[in-house]
């Protein structure tokens, strides 16, 4: 029987903060969809105003 994929959803759910924002610039730069804000959230296991609280730093936007 294969192997399931593990879901990318919530990939860096649980890191400290300053891990999830370096590799949080990583992942900016290959996304390419329309909604960054709520694809971060569910990325990172954030509520909305959370994850778009740390995306609002001048670094990111």
């Amino acid at each position: 029987m294969a192997k399931k994929k593990k879901s990318k959803k919530k990939q860096l759910w649980g890191l400290p903060k300053e891990v999830r924002m370096e590799q949080a610039k990583s992942w900016l730069e290959t996304y390419d969809g329309e909604h960054i804000i709520k694809a971060y959230s569910k990325l990172v296991g954030l509520n909305l105003k959370n994850a778009f609280n740390e995306l609002e730093l001048p670094l990111y936007i």
